[in-house]
């Protein structure tokens, strides 16, 4: 019951953010027709000190889909205080059914 709830919150969200963006788009198509054409920039700029050689910018400007991945118990303890500074910028009401839910997500994330 909670999750047909949350889903139903949820997608009255994005449906107001979509409309948000309908009418941005719509009042400014010029500036939407040039964020089309810069597209094709490189997706990587080192703004670091930290010299990269051309391999490893080319696996970086594949995305994170082609990222490395650490075990779920190397990462978790990141995970979970991601989660929670990202659960304590939402509505207090909604705050412990999310906790709820990142709990369960994280608990199936360990078990596999």
């Amino acid at each position: 019951m909670i999750d047909r709830q949350l889903k139903q919150i949820m997608e009255n969200q994005y449906q107001k953010l979509n409309k948000k963006l309908d009418t941005l788009i719509k009042s400014n198509p010029k500036q939407h027709n040039m964020q089309k054409t810069t597209q094709f920039q490189p997706k990587v700029i080192n703004l670091s000190d930290k010299h990269f050689t051309k391999e490893q910018i080319n696996i970086l400007s594949l995305g994170p889909k082609h990222a490395i991945e650490k075990e779920p118990k190397k990462y978790i303890n990141e995970l979970i205080v991601d989660t929670e500074i990202a659960i304590r910028q939402l509505d207090p009401k909604l705050q412990s059914t999310f906790r709820y839910l990142a709990a369960k997500q994280i608990k199936h994330i360990l078990k596999n």
